[in-house]
């Protein structure tokens, strides 16, 4: 008997001991998690507060601290498993589904899984305001617009005065259900419910704007400011109202004002940049248009207005693309200016003065010019040349030494490259000599500037002839003829393109490779990687090299990889794929869980100078293609992937769209090897390819192998799945060989 009290006391007493370290340790965690959490690195509290429900699976406050850190993170997982618990452990607090749900509407988690959370909500908290409202917001962000309907007029009887769910409806009835009766009374009866508030008559304007109902839309602006005169939106709107009427300079004028109350409005920035562009353009295009004796009369004074209006536009272009660094058309606004700019300086430093001619012959002459194409279009195609020919004469009854034979283009053609300066050392009084003048062509070259190309210019050439000490004494010019890819789907500055491309698609593939950075360590097998996948894929899987656009090492710079960017956009239509691969440095940042690829050009530490993964999607969102996969042997963000388990593909269907992304790792640094070997994810990738015997072979199978050998070879732990970005549509891309053997 006395042994047997001694036995339950000592087990007492170490169930009470052992109980007390189980305790301190799961503090231990919550507090390591807290400190965490309040420091902003909450990916790694979301550790601590995991471990502290190991030990005390009971522990609400540790579910309830992994939803918070994930409303940062994006981490929708972790906040769906958070939130299961928590049900499970019959939690009775609204609170807990007010931070998850936001968190899987956002980062476009199982529609079904929401909706099932939802139903458990609402039965536990059925006059639950807020999980109400959040419904609504589910509703409309998959699609579910009548059910939206239907449950937002009993919604709006019982909170009349909810002015977030009459911005709700109103956008639904102006942009999903287009009733514009119905759309407009809703607006008269949110601005009786909110008389001081200004949204609801901005609404009101954009009702009159869309039905095109200027008058209305222009006196409701104009009384508006009457009382509100430091509103910068309402400028901007009047501004756009100007605008739609081609009163562009008025149009301009008004976004000043809106800038001086809000000087970052980057909308208004941009359109003010707009109006000087079109005006820039409208006389850079004149001067393509004019004949020789045209521009002999009025050349120099249509320069120096295009120069004067493309220099006032760089300013607002260049802001525009500091506030908004995804705007792919101010970049090439940009881009296109400035290399007018520097076309029209070129221009403008000839010394010529054509009244000479009426006072005196010509000493020099300039005839014959033709050109002679390589094929058999006679035209200049991507990646070719011609050959310009032409005569040089001396009139004059002397030796003429020095001779300078100048070339350029009225409007620039993007790809086109040559020599714009040739010289004769002298030239005998009566002779004629033949020249030529090689021309290349290639439209998707890594060192060729992406710009905007004037619509309805002509291209050709403009030839000058001048002696030493003389000005120019003869001008002739020749017309071009250039084709270019007619697949394209531009967003221009001054209308939209309704292209509508054929069933037939194309392959486009992005190759970036580095080796030999500015400012970073040197890499081996960068560009090895990158010119070997490029090949592989041209051989056996049907890319055509008219299609690839490739950067290597002093190509790869911030500003190439974004030029690529604005190629690609282009040229690319809704039937066509791309694949981007990228090998060289990559940055990872745990705590936003953010990788970036490194550029050639950028500054260790300067995180303004790298390519974030973020920001690349950003990018590639506005490019209209049906698949995109990126396959990037550097670090990559986690956060972009698509977090539920649970979503579906239709595995090896190209059909529908899709947006993948495969990376060698989550880390700062993935293995790299000796010159020549390839690093390990590139050489599973190739073998792969290589090895396939498949007709067809879906991206999802090669993740599945490349990262199988990846993981039991190295630390490495790829990362491969659907990316949570737009015209992902369920599919997947897939590669058709063309050669099996």
């Amino acid at each position: 008997m006395k042994k047997t009290l001694l036995l339950i006391s000592f087990l007492v007493l170490s169930q009470s001991f052992f109980g007390q370290e189980f305790i301190q340790q799961w503090k231990k965690h919550i507090n390591d998690g807290k400190k965490l959490y309040l420091n902003e690195k909450y990916s790694s509290a979301i550790y601590e507060f995991k471990k502290a429900a190991e030990i005390i699976p009971t522990d609400t406050l540790a579910f309830n601290f992994v939803i918070s850190c994930a409303q940062f993170t994006k981490q929708a997982k972790e906040a769906f498993w958070a939130i299961n618990k928590l049900e499970k452990l019959n939690f009775n607090s609204p609170k807990s589904y007010h931070a998850c749900i936001p968190i899987l509407i956002e980062n476009n988690f199982s529609a079904e899984n929401i909706f099932t959370l939802f139903n458990s909500a609402i039965k536990k908290f059925p006059n639950d305001k807020k999980l109400q409202f959040q419904a609504l917001q589910f509703y409309l962000k998959y699609n579910l617009t009548d059910l939206f309907l239907e449950k937002i007029k009993p919604y709006l009887i019982i909170n009349p005065y909810d002015y977030d769910a009459y911005l709700l409806l109103i956008n639904v009835l102006n942009e999903q259900v287009d009733d514009s009766t119905m759309g407009l009374n809703t607006i008269k009866k949110a601005q009786q419910r909110f008389p001081d508030s200004l949204s609801f008559y901005k609404m009101e304007y954009s009702h009159y704007l869309k039905n095109n109902n200027f008058d209305k839309a222009q006196n409701l602006i104009e009384n508006l400011l009457k009382k509100h005169t430091k509103d910068p939106e309402l400028y901007y709107n009047l501004a756009l109202l100007y605008f739609e009427q081609e009163e562009y300079e008025e149009s301009a004028n008004i976004c000043k004002k809106a800038i001086e109350l809000n000087p970052d409005y980057v909308e208004a920035i941009y359109n003010i940049g707009t109006f000087y562009y079109y005006q820039g353009m409208m006389y850079n295009s004149a001067l393509s248009d004019m004949t020789v004796d045209q521009y002999k009369e009025q050349g120099k004074d249509f320069q120096d207005l295009a120069h004067q209006y493309f220099r006032e536009a760089k300013p607002y272009f260049e802001k525009a693309t500091k506030l908004n660094s995804t705007d792919l058309d101010a970049y090439e606004n940009l881009n296109t200016i400035s290399i007018l700019i520097e076309n029209i300086e070129s221009n403008q430093s000839l010394d010529y003065d054509w009244s000479a001619e009426i006072s005196q012959s010509l000493p020099l002459s300039l005839s014959d010019i033709n050109i002679n194409y390589e094929n058999s279009s006679n035209t200049l195609i991507d990646n070719s040349k011609a050959s310009l020919f032409f005569k040089v004469s001396n009139l004059s009854d002397s030796l003429l030494t020095n001779i300078d034979i100048l070339i350029n283009q009225p409007i620039t053609s993007e790809g086109l490259s040559f020599n714009n300066s040739l010289k004769i050392e002298s030239l005998n009084a009566g002779d004629t000599i033949q020249m030529k003048l090689v021309l290349n062509y290639n439209q998707k070259g890594g060192n060729v500037t992406s710009i905007e190309e004037a619509e309805g210019a002509q291209d050709k050439l403009r030839l000058y002839a001048k002696s030493n000490k003389q000005k120019i004494s003869d001008l002739q010019e020749i017309s071009l003829d250039i084709s270019r890819n007619q697949n394209t789907n531009i967003s221009s500055v001054t209308e939209n393109l309704n292209f509508e491309a054929n069933d037939v698609s194309n392959n486009f593939l992005i190759t970036i490779g580095i080796n030999d950075y500015l400012h970073w360590p040197p890499l081996n097998n960068a560009v090895f990687d990158a010119m070997l996948f490029k090949n592989e894929l041209i051989k056996n899987y049907g890319f055509k090299p008219k299609h690839v656009y490739e950067l290597i090492n002093t190509e790869a710079t911030h500003k190439g990889l974004i030029n690529v960017l604005i190629k690609i956009k282009r040229e690319i239509s809704k039937n066509d794929n791309l694949i981007i691969y990228y090998a060289g440095h990559g940055f990872y940042d745990e705590e936003l869980d953010d990788g970036s690829w490194i550029p050639y050009d950028a500054k260790e530490g300067n995180k303004s100078e790298y390519i974030g993964s973020t920001l690349l999607v950003k990018y590639l969102s506005n490019i209209p293609s049906k698949h995109t996969v990126i396959i990037a042997d550097a670090c990559f963000s986690g956060s972009l992937f698509i977090q539920d388990q649970n979503h579906k593909y239709e595995s090896n269907n190209d059909k529908l769209g899709s947006r993948w992304g495969f990376s060698s790792g989550n880390m700062e640094f993935v293995a790299d090897a000796s010159v020549g070997l390839g690093s390990p994810f590139a050489n599973s990738l190739l073998n792969f390819l290589r090895n396939n015997t498949k007709s067809n072979l879906p991206i999802s199978e090669v993740i599945k192998s490349v990262s199988k050998e990846i993981k039991s070879t190295t630390n490495q732990i790829p990362i491969g799945k659907p990316l949570a970005i737009p015209g992902n549509n369920g599919g997947e891309f897939v590669f058709y060989k063309t050669l099996l053997h």
